[in-house]
């Protein structure tokens, strides 16, 4: 699997996660020309593709692009870069400074469950959306 992960964009995320669901549901209405795969944090694709980096926290979102490695506000910035028309202009906030990004990142992460919910499972794809996710 890591051999097939380095040519592909794959956006890990909490299974457990409303916030982080729905941000999975945002990018699979938006991307168009099927750019990203997509993997729960707890699966084995993040097992067999992360292994070399320190386990993120949950509610992390890592951006595996084709090799590199991205976590929090600067995976979520180059995720929207890669969303075709208005969304790709929201990457503009990456002059912000990193700290500030995800400072304002850890805050909504800490606090994800408490405003958006909590999922008992993992999210399981509609037969529409299979072709996006991986194990």
């Amino acid at each position: 699997m890591v051999t097939e992960a380095t040519n592909m964009s794959i956006v890990f995320f909490d299974g457990t996660c409303t916030l982080c669901n729905r941000f999975v549901d945002f990018i699979i209405l938006r991307d168009r020309h099927r750019v990203f795969h997509l993997a729960s944090l707890q699966g084995e694709t993040a097992k067999s593709v992360l292994p070399e980096i320190p386990a993120p926290s949950p509610g992390t979102i890592v951006l595996y692009d084709h090799g590199q490695i991205d976590t929090k506000s600067a995976a979520v910035l180059k995720i929207f870069a890669q969303l075709p028309g208005f969304w790709s202009w929201l990457a503009c906030f990456k002059v912000l400074p990193k700290r500030f990004r995800d400072g304002l990142y850890d805050f909504i992460a800490k606090n994800r469950y408490k405003i958006f919910g909590r999922r008992e499972t993992c999210r399981a794809p509609t037969e529409d959306e299979r072709a996006y996710f991986l194990p």
